[in-house]
């Protein structure tokens, strides 16, 4: 059953992403760069928005419901739709206020996008409840159903809205209408169930647990977001912000599916808490992130150019680089998931928050400094790389606190064999790739390259098979449904 719970977690994550995905190249191709440029500012305000509230809120309700489910859940909705309206209220008020005064950190056109689409997520706070609520009760695809329903609607709205030829605003009043529309379920769930009564005394420790895990929640946010808001304040070309979340956009659909897939890996690992099998928790990590994901990230980048004007138009080939650094972030995003794993097992509460305090100053001050400075006379390029050594520097943190509790993760021998085989594997496909083929020839020698190279890795028994088959015998799509 708690297989069956990550893999419906999983998948859900990978349509959801899919999905927006699959919108973000519709308005790219037929609204343009301008367009999807605003689109992601505002969706850039929503995440923010979006992401602290119900992360924190929501991780605070499944740790009171699994330490007391007597607490029942009317608390937790009534304090999760009392403080997105007083937040959307504030962000609206914020909103009048640049506009009165004429502001000129975003355009007019901008600020009532953002303001419009902090209306679309307020309306999505049942589903957000929904899934915690439900999460907690361990019905993961009632936790999860909702989501997708709510994905796949406002995704079609987006693609409907642009196909019969709205642009921003119109976009934006399909997507509210279809988050209205994607309420209906959750509600329909939440009548099924005894929601209890709202407490007081619930609803102080909502509020001291949410703050204690706030953190955690505005790193994950600025890391989402926080790039898109600051060059959209700082450039005055709407384009360039629309070439940057092209290649931002397959960045985050890796990192998405990246960080779902260590759940697989993580669901077994942290079964031992020991701190002695620490070790062996991040290496079994590092070894699919080393083996599989490094390279595979590796060869994708090398027909960057090609995928990201495939994807959406010759106007933003200048993204690929854009899109090359994020996945270099995500690699690295995705290694930091067994060490949040052991802070929060290890009961390393307060070392986590202040790591996540660091990271998060670190993401607003270096993105601010390079965006504004542009040190290499290119926004695409000075932004992203900015990103990227904000994840540097969270590795940087969580690596020092560990190896001052003992956790001597750099000289295990398994991990330089494993970065050797990562290293040699990317030379590899590079030494394929800048052969005088032309780009048909490079497309029919690849796919045999890899095949070369899984076979390579099946013969030095790298992972453990029997891991890997054991995690799935049992499964079946009755389970599945069941978890």
């Amino acid at each position: 059953m708690l297989k069956g719970k990550f893999l419906v977690n999983i998948f859900s994550k990978i349509i959801i992403q899919g999905l927006s995905f699959l919108a973000s190249i519709i308005i790219g191709r037929f609204a343009g760069a301008g367009i999807l440029g605003n689109i992601s500012l505002a969706t850039s305000f929503q995440n923010i928005f979006n992401t602290t509230l119900s992360v924190s809120l929501g991780n605070a309700h499944l740790k009171l419901f699994n330490e007391n489910p007597s607490i029942g859940y009317k608390t937790f909705i009534t304090l999760s739709i009392v403080l997105r309206t007083a937040i959307a209220v504030i962000i609206a008020g914020i909103c009048g206020y640049l506009i009165f005064t004429e502001s000129e950190l975003y355009t007019e056109l901008q600020i009532y996008l953002i303001a419009l689409f902090i209306i679309q997520t307020f309306f999505g706070v049942l589903v957000q409840a929904n899934n915690y609520i439900f999460t907690g009760r361990l019905e993961q695809v009632k936790a999860n159903s909702p989501f997708i329903l709510q994905s796949v609607l406002v995704s079609s709205a987006k693609i409907l809205a642009v196909l019969i030829g709205y642009s921003e605003f119109g976009i934006a009043g399909f997507m509210i209408v279809a988050a209205i529309v994607s309420v209906i379920l959750p509600i329909v769930q939440f009548a099924k169930l005894e929601l209890g009564r709202f407490l007081r005394d619930a609803a102080r420790k909502y509020v001291s647990v949410a703050s204690k895990l706030l953190s955690a929640a505005i790193s994950h946010s600025l890391l989402l977001s926080y790039d898109k808001i600051v060059l959209g304040a700082v450039i005055v070309n709407e384009e360039i912000l629309g070439y940057y979340s092209a290649g931002d956009r397959i960045g985050t659909l890796l990192l998405g599916i990246g960080t779902s897939l260590g759940g697989i890996f993580l669901s077994q690992f942290t079964k031992d808490k020991k701190v002695t099998n620490s070790v062996q928790i991040i290496l079994k990590h590092h070894t699919f992130v080393f083996v599989v994901l490094i390279p595979c990230t590796y060869l994708i980048s090398l027909f960057s150019k090609e995928i990201i004007t495939v994807l959406f138009g010759q106007e933003f080939e200048t993204g690929y680089i854009v899109m090359i650094i994020l996945m270099a972030h995500a690699v690295i995003k995705i290694l930091n998931v067994p060490f949040q794993n052991i802070f929060i097992s290890q009961d390393y509460l307060r070392q986590f928050n202040r790591i996540n305090i660091i990271y998060s100053i670190s993401i607003v001050s270096i993105t601010t400094y390079f965006a504004i400075i542009n040190p290499f006379e290119n926004y695409l390029l000075s932004v992203s790389l900015a990103v990227f050594l904000s994840a540097i520097v969270e590795r940087i943190l969580m690596f020092s606190f560990l190896i001052h509790e003992g956790e001597k993760i750099f000289f295990s021998n398994k991990l330089r064999k494993l970065i050797i085989l990562s290293i040699s594997a990317c030379y590899f496909f590079s030494c394929i790739y800048f052969i005088n083929f032309s780009i048909t020839s490079k497309l029919l020698v690849f796919p045999i390259a890899t095949i070369v190279y899984t076979l390579i890795v099946y013969s030095l028994r790298v992972f453990d098979y029997k891991f890997i088959l054991g995690f799935f015998r049992g499964l079946s799509l009755k389970k599945i449904m069941q978890s």
